[in-house]
C-alpha cells in the first residue's frame, strides 16, 4: 500500500471517528462526544488546518455546554428541596401515590430518585409494560448507552426476585 492510499484510509477512520462523535452528541452524550473528538486530535497524523480548527472548537463547545448543564444537573438540586418532596412519601404508600412521587421525580430531573421509587412497583400488580418503559427513560438519563444494558439487567434481577409481580399488559 502506497503512503497515499495509507493517508486515505487513515482519514476515512478518522471521518468514522468524528462522525461517531456527533452521533453521540446527538444522542446527547456530551463526555463521550468529547472524549472521540480528543482521541482524533492526540491522533499522529496531521490534520489539515481547518479540520484542526474545527475539532478545537467543537470540542470547546461541547466542554462549554456541558459545564452549563452540570451546573443546572439534577444533583444540584438542594437536599433540603428532596426532603420537603419525600415527607408525605410514606412507606406503605399506595401503587397511586409511588407513581405519582416517581412521576414527579422524573419530571423534575431526579431521575436516580425516580428510579428508586420506581422498583418500589415491582412488589405490586402495576402493569411491567407500563413500568418498565418509565424506568427506561429514567435508565438512558442516568447512564451512558453502553451502561443501559447492565441497568436492564439488575431490573430484570429484581423482577425476577419478587415472586409477586405479574404480567399485566396493558390494552
Amino acid at each position: 500500500m502506497s503512503s497515499d492510499d495509507h493517508k486515505k484510509t487513515e482519514e476515512k477512520g478518522i471521518k468514522a471517528i468524528i462522525d461517531e462523535a456527533e452521533t453521540y452528541y446527538a444522542h446527547g452524550l456530551l463526555e463521550e462526544a468529547i472524549q472521540l473528538y480528543h482521541d482524533v486530535l492526540s491522533r499522529p497524523i496531521e490534520l489539515d488546518a481547518a479540520t484542526q480548527q474545527n475539532l478545537v472548537e467543537r470540542v470547546g463547545q461541547l466542554e462549554l455546554t456541558l459545564k452549563e448543564l452540570e451546573q443546572f444537573h439534577p444533583s444540584a438540586f438542594p437536599e433540603s428541596m428532596l426532603s420537603v418532596l419525600k415527607a408525605d412519601w410514606s412507606d406503605d404508600a399506595g401503587i397511586h401515590e409511588i407513581l405519582g412521587s416517581a412521576d414527579a421525580c422524573c419530571e423534575l430531573g431526579l431521575f436516580q430518585e425516580a428510579v428508586n421509587e420506581y422498583r418500589k412497583l415491582f412488589t405490586t400488580n402495576y402493569p411491567l409494560s407500563r413500568l418498565v418503559p418509565k424506568l427506561l427513560k429514567c435508565f438512558f438519563q442516568i447512564h451512558s448507552a453502553a451502561k443501559v444494558m447492565e441497568a436492564v439487567e439488575e431490573m430484570i434481577e429484581l423482577i425476577r426476585q419478587h415472586n409477586t409481580v405479574t404480567l399485566i399488559y396493558a390494552s
